[in-house]
């Protein structure tokens, strides 16, 4: 048996239940003899006190390669469990055990965990773990004896079977009168179930739990039975094996408080319904919690009838035509503004575009604003709504994104550990990228990457970053109708309160015109087909040379204002773009324009003050540009060759609304010219 091996049957021989300290120890001699994270995480999953996989990963990370912890603690605590050394680098076999009596520790040569089970005494309702909980010792059993596992005596525990999905005895949970729950070592307890209240049948409803204690309860209040999952980590597993055989079961994932986006985004996997705790609750309230509380079974039956299902995504409804809006409806309910979870930039429930050529910074951009959202920290000066982040990579893989994220959370004073619990990193380089493509008999549509990825990603509370566009649409950029398919098609990952940054590259054209560009390229169904549209490009001067900023700004806003604008530059000492310009945050291109037109109209009302007022004309040696920008008060971006154009823009705007007419004057000669006056 290699070590690694060697070390993973004993990590697994051992109760990944355990005290929180000791179950950081322990990955800290898992680190020690070799093992990854993949193998430390599928271990933790199938405990009781399983918080989440971005909790896993981020004590894995925060352990040093040379933690002070070695491999043999692994190994001394799996012999302690029952773990049996292999013999000359092999398992020893196993002889057929007879039916006996558990004594003494469990150190021997094996731990037959069957035997336990089967030599317990049938558990009663006096037993002191279901008489607090007010449970039922149905299919219980009662441990007598002297065996310890990591320390923890069993005499008197309850014992609770963990049946496969064939009804065969896979493991146990074995719960002390005190102390912590301890799963039966060296059998795994994932995928795992037992169920109060009998079997489940199709067609009838089913409550998905944690805990046996939540089961109780909620078999109890509605008579139907209840299934218990052994800790959050299973309940997903459990929940798609029901519905694979119980077709048209009502599935109901009863969700300890904290744990509410999980049950829907389980109930959405498998259109089952979830139900939440009273509002309020303290984290891990769950529904026993609740039935000890109000000591009222009609009170839980009652909260379990509020079970939710999740909205219809748009390719869930009966038929493709438009819902009708219930206007009545409307009139008895206030208006909502439109959310924004990155104020005018970043829309709520919606796609935005971010385009951009090719090296202008748009992925680390996008990277920054993913730690920004997941921390709750200010994007370049812009308040943020803090959100879970999925971003999806398709252009950059796993040492990029890392040597860019070290970066940016130095650059942000954040912890890399810090972002693991809200922000989710998926590398696509090197799988199949396309999300809409061209099928063989030439329709187009979702594939079947699109629908594995929708099942990891997205959802309520969630913002979803791809990069980009050019991987994962594979037909035609420049057919509108199948533009706007794909954009709906992502709207389908997010839920209201989330949001969508879809990365894309400009053509040739677009990224030469720069500030003068469109922003986008292809179809009109790039522009039409999302409701915000940001544009990054590199900022020249009237000469048409690089100034060596990046330019970021709000090319379309249909839910707020079209205009913001910020100015990035690429700092050699943190290695990441920072924020350059003095504008302050959100002023934006109109409030820009605003400035601009006060400035002509304080020099054309000084002007005609003095009596040499602002000629009118646009064309020749003399213009009205051309003597204002003399005078040296014209504002910076109102200068040279775009800034004529600008000023133009701006002095007609002024004249259409009324506030510049133009005056005929006599010069000394006699001759007569238009000049320009802004009256009072």
């Amino acid at each position: 048996m290699h070590e690694v091996d060697r070390a993973r049957a004993a990590l697994h021989a051992l109760d990944s239940g355990c005290p929180r300290d000791e179950w950081v120890s322990l990955a800290m001699a898992a680190k020690a003899a070799g093992l990854d994270f993949d193998d430390f995480h599928e271990w933790s999953r199938p405990a009781h006190n399983y918080r989440n996989e971005a909790d896993c990963a981020s004590v894995w990370r925060s352990i040093a390669e040379s933690g002070g912890i070695g491999a043999g603690t692994l190994f001394a605590k799996a012999r302690e469990a029952g773990w049996s050394e292999p013999v000359n680098g092999h398992r020893p076999r196993q002889r057929p055990q007879e039916p006996r009596k558990p004594g003494g520790k469990a150190d021997g040569p094996s731990f037959d965990f069957a035997a336990v089970w089967r030599d317990s005494e049938a558990a009663t309702a006096q037993h002191p773990y279901i008489a607090r909980k007010l449970g039922l010792p149905d299919g219980l059993r009662v441990y007598r004896g002297p065996l310890t596992l990591n320390g923890q005596a069993l005499d008197g525990s309850l014992l609770v079977p963990a049946f496969d999905a064939d009804g065969n005895l896979q493991s146990w949970q074995a719960i002390p009168p005190a102390g912590d729950k301890r799963n039966a070592p060296g059998a795994t307890i994932r995928g795992a179930s037992f169920s109060v209240g009998g079997a489940v049948h199709d067609g009838e409803p089913v409550y998905l739990c944690e805990g046996i204690g939540q089961a109780w309860s909620a078999h109890q209040a509605t008579g139907k039975p209840a299934v218990v999952c052994f800790g959050a980590g299973n309940v997903e597993t459990i929940a798609r094996r029901m519905r694979e055989r119980y077709p048209v079961t009502r599935i109901v994932i009863v969700c300890d408080a904290g744990k509410e986006r999980d049950g829907e985004r389980i109930a959405r996997a498998v259109g089952g319904a979830w139900v939440e705790m009273p509002a309020g609750s303290a984290a891990n309230f769950d529904l026993n919690d609740y039935h000890q509380q109000v000591r009222s079974l009609p009170a839980v039956a009652e909260l379990l009838a509020q079970a939710r299902e999740p909205e219809p995504a748009d390719d869930d409804r009966d038929d493709d035509r438009p819902r009708e809006i219930n206007i009545a409806a409307l009139a008895e309910r206030v208006p909502e503004p439109p959310a924004f979870i990155v104020p005018d930039w970043l829309p709520a429930g919606e796609v935005t575009l971010l385009a951009a050529n090719g090296g202008t910074g748009k992925s680390a951009t996008a990277l920054r604003l993913a730690v920004c959202l997941c921390t709750g920290r200010d994007f370049h000066g812009l308040p943020v709504a803090q959100r879970s982040v999925d971003f999806v990579s398709f252009e950059d893989a796993e040492p990029v994104i890392h040597w860019r994220l070290h970066r940016i959370c130095r650059a942000l004073g954040v912890a890399p550990a810090d972002v693991a619990d809200g922000l989710r990193i998926f590398d696509g380089t090197k799988c199949v990228s396309a999300w809409y493509s061209r099928g063989q008999f030439g329709e187009t549509g979702p594939t079947a990457a699109f629908h594995a990825m929708a099942e990891r990603i997205g959802g309520p509370g969630r913002v979803v970053i791809v990069d980009g566009s050019s991987d994962t649409f594979a037909a035609n950029e420049n057919d509108r109708a199948q533009v706007k398919a794909f954009t709906r098609m992502l709207r389908r990952l997010i839920a209201a309160d989330g949001a969508l940054l879809l990365l894309a590259h400009v053509d040739k054209l677009a990224a030469k015109s720069g500030a003068e560009s469109l922003g986008f390229s292809g179809s009109t169904g790039w522009n039409n087909g999302v409701r915000c549209r940001w544009y990054m490009y590199v900022e020249t001067d009237d000469e048409g040379i690089e100034s060596g900023r990046i330019a970021l700004e709000v090319r379309k806003s249909n839910l707020g204002r079209t205009g913001a604008r910020m100015l990035l530059a690429f700092d050699e000492a943190s290695g990441t773009f920072e924020r350059v310009d003095t504008e302050t945050p959100q002023r934006g291109r109109a409030f820009q324009r605003a400035d601009e037109a006060d400035a002509i109209l304080q020099i054309i009302r000084a002007a005609w003050a003095a009596g040499d007022p602002i000629p009118a004309a646009t064309g020749g040696t003399r213009t009205a540009h051309s003597v204002c920008e003399a005078r040296g008060e014209l504002p910076a971006t109102l200068k040279g060759r775009r800034g004529r154009q600008r000023f133009n823009r701006a002095l007609e705007e002024l004249r259409a609304a009324g506030a510049v007419r133009t005056s005929t004057v006599r010069t000394g000669s006699r001759n007569t010219r238009e000049v320009l006056y802004a009256p009072d």
